[in-house]
């Protein structure tokens, strides 16, 4: 298993969830994401892909001219907690909170009023996390093996061990576009029919050598980026070939969580359209963990006194609020009812006021 992988494909975006040797940390889409989204990585979906922004301050003068309405409150840090010794994804689900614990390999449920832990599900493995149609989907790679898990919230218990067919290259990150539940690999994508747990479908997307970069969800659509900077556009439901573009080098592309598709790069985040024109463009290098809440996009990025949060609009790209959270190293952020969840890898829960 390539754990490098998993991290870019798990943040992802989610999420994204990390990125690659260009980015700060290692996502996952988000974001990571598979983290990448773990994150833009994502993922572990895929990672990547996965995670934030930093701001040069020249910017700061001129995106404030883009909105003529008055900004609504910024980002606060409300609490603080250490659950675990180290965190990932923080996906909310079925009343609850699902947190990978990457220091004891273990998925943790929480309750977001009480925000206490309610569950704790040792794995023994590294995992990645999607929230499915009436379950929870981990994949867990365990001794070089990997297992789908189906998790069932009513009773916390593993209701399901699934095997995927066999398919080239290391990773596998489950990663949903509407109703449709993909395994995203370096090399392959297999769809899932979340009431049998059969596979449905499976697509290559990359070989020669080369592997799945970053991936989002868009128009219904599932779009993987690989790492010859080709990508692909397919079906969410079928799996078929709609289109192949290609994006720059050291770019990783990113939904966050908003049905849109956006490029990041080391220095600036982009929305663009469907065929990749530009829609907008803001210079901010070192984006992070990423995510839409109440129609802006709160990213992480890196600050002097470590992470920091800022609102982007996303129909401008002008920046917003701003605040320090006073932690480092970001992994994951999600809003949770009224309030938005943010992971640090050494274990913290950042939790911030809407």
């Amino acid at each position: 298993m390539n754990e490098d992988f998993v991290s870019r494909l798990g943040l992802a975006l989610r999420d994204a969830a990390d990125r690659e040797e260009q980015r700060r940390a290692p996502a996952r889409a988000v974001k990571t994401a598979w983290a990448t989204l773990p994150r833009l990585q994502a993922s572990p979906a895929l990672a990547v892909l996965l995670a934030g922004l930093v701001l040069v301050a020249a910017v700061y003068g001129l995106v404030n001219l883009r909105s003529e309405q008055a900004a609504p409150a910024g980002p606060e840090v409300i609490a603080r907690l250490a659950p675990a010794g180290g965190l990932d994804q923080a996906v909310p689900a079925f009343g609850s909170v699902w947190l990978n614990d990457t220091d004891a390999q273990a998925l943790l449920r929480m309750d977001p009023d009480t925000r206490r832990v309610t569950a704790r599900i040792p794995l023994d493995g590294t995992m990645a996390i999607a929230r499915g149609e009436d379950a929870l989907w981990v994949g867990l790679t365990k001794n070089n093996e990997f297992r789908l898990l189906r998790v069932d919230p009513r009773t916390n218990r593993i209701a399901a061990r699934l095997r995927m067919p066999d398919v080239p290259g290391d990773g596998r990150i489950p990663f949903a576009v509407n109703s449709n539940l993909w395994v995203l690999g370096a090399e392959a994508a297999v769809r899932i029919d979340q009431a049998t747990g059969r596979p449905t479908a499976q697509v290559r997307t990359a070989r020669d050598g080369y592997i799945t970069r970053s991936f989002a969800a868009f128009g219904g659509d599932l779009w993987v980026q690989t790492s010859d900077g080709r990508l692909l556009r397919l079906d969410g439901a079928t799996g078929k070939r709609e289109a192949t573009l290609r994006v720059p080098d050291g770019t990783d592309i990113a939904d966050l969580g908003m049905n849109a598709l956006y490029l990041v790069d080391r220095a600036s985040l982009s929305r663009v359209d469907s065929r990749l024109h530009e829609l907008w463009r803001t210079p901010i290098p070192s984006v992070g963990a990423a995510v839409a809440v109440d129609g802006r996009l709160w990213v992480e990025t890196t600050g002097r006194r470590g992470d920091r949060i800022l609102t982007v609009d996303p129909r401008s790209g002008s920046v917003g609020q701003s605040i320090d959270v006073g932690e480092f190293g970001a992994r994951w952020i999600d809003p949770v009812g009224s309030e938005v969840w943010m992971t640090t890898a050494g274990g913290h829960l950042i939790i911030l006021r809407r």
